[in-house]
């Protein structure tokens, strides 16, 4: 193990790079609050995209199979056959989603269009699975299904890059915390309502709506209280000039 400062497989250029980001002393390394970076309504913004699109995903990771067998009449072997597409897609869609947002970004547009060209585009488009319990034939539900997670997989893909944009070095590992905080709060909640849903409506279509609603809840948070993707600017000793819209 070596430390990065002295990794044989660092170049001279990214090192030098790296330590350019660091304040020059570790006395200057004041480590933010939770309290102060709660000010910020860029990171409620982040919280609240993770909770309402995160959570969706857990279902289908925990419920999908399931829904399958149970609602869809899937044998065993051809859960095995079609069960895992999705997951691909998924896959597909995390290359994809950070690769269209750099494309943008090197062919002339700010990092503000470019992440959110993306954050718009796969936001709007989960709401395709909203007909899922509605159509018929395999093909077409696991084909639906597997749309919804290419675009949440782009849309995640934006959201965990957005604290390394908005933040400074000190502050990006407690933002990015605080962000899988709201994460894991909202699978937990959404979560026990789905349980909710199926035992009152003994149906998955209230719970596919839920799926194709809660990323357009996302979608606005993010587009709507982060208006600029820059490094935000303290306001107090650690920082420098310029003022952060937050809720202070």
């Amino acid at each position: 193990y070596y430390p990065w400062k002295h990794h044989p497989a660092l170049g001279e250029a990214e090192r030098q790079l790296l330590t350019s980001s660091l304040p020059p002393t570790e006395e200057q390394a004041i480590q933010p609050s939770t309290q102060s970076l709660l000010r910020y309504r860029q990171i409620w913004a982040i919280m609240l995209g993770r909770a309402c699109t995160d959570s969706i995903w857990w279902f289908y990771v925990f419920w999908l199979p399931q829904y399958l067998i149970g609602s869809r009449g899937f044998s065993l072997r051809l859960l095995a056959t079609l069960g895992w597409v999705p997951f691909l897609f998924a896959d597909l869609g995390n290359f994809c989603g950070g690769g269209a947002s750099t494309w943008l970004a090197k062919h002339g547009q700010s990092l503000t269009r470019a992440r959110k060209a993306v954050l718009l585009c796969s936001g709007a488009m989960m709401v395709l699975v909203a007909p899922a319990t509605l159509l018929p034939g395999n093909a077409a539900v696991i084909s639906t299904i597997s749309a919804w997670t290419f675009f949440y997989a782009a849309f995640s893909t934006i959201l965990l890059a957005l604290p390394s944009d908005l933040f400074a070095p000190t502050e990006v590992g407690a933002a990015a915390g605080l962000c899988q905080a709201g994460s894991g709060a909202g699978a937990i909640v959404v979560q026990l309502c789905i349980g909710v849903l199926l035992d009152h409506f003994h149906s998955y279509g209230s719970v596919f709506a839920l799926a194709a609603f809660l990323p357009l809840i996302a979608t606005v948070s993010a587009l709507v209280m982060i208006p600029k993707v820059d490094l935000l600017r303290r306001t107090d000793q650690t920082a420098s000039t310029e003022v952060s819209p937050d809720f202070g």
